[in-house]
C-alpha cells in the first residue's frame, strides 16, 4: 500500500490541526484553573473550529483514500483479467 502525497499532507494537515486545538484547549483550561480573568477570544474560540475541521478533514482522507483504493483494484483486476490466455476455439477436424 503506497500513500501518495495528497493523502499524506492530509494526514499531516489533520494531525496539526487537532494538536494546536488540543493544546490550545489545554492551555484554557489551565488559565482558567490558574484563576485568569481573561484570555484572547481566539485561544476559547480556537477548539470550536480546529476540532470539527480536524474530523471533516479526517471523513475526507477516508474518502480519497478509498477512491484511490477502489481505482487501485480495478485497475490490477483489468490487468489480471488481460493477462490471462483465452482460450481456443476448438477446430471441427
Amino acid at each position: 500500500m503506497t500513500i501518495h502525497r495528497n493523502e499524506r499532507v492530509l494526514a499531516y494537515m489533520i494531525v496539526a490541526v487537532i494538536a494546536v486545538a488540543i493544546l490550545d484547549l489545554i492551555g484554557v483550561l489551565i488559565a482558567a484553573a490558574a484563576g485568569a480573568k481573561s484570555i484572547w477570544p481566539i485561544f476559547g474560540v480556537l477548539p470550536l473550529i480546529g476540532l470539527p475541521l480536524g474530523i471533516l478533514l479526517i471523513v475526507a482522507l477516508t474518502v480519497i483514500s478509498a477512491r484511490r483504493r477502489s481505482a487501485e483494484a480495478r485497475a490490477q483486476l483489468e490487468a489480471e483479467r488481460s493477462a490471462k490466455p483465452k482460450p481456443r476455439p476448438k477446430s471441427k477436424n
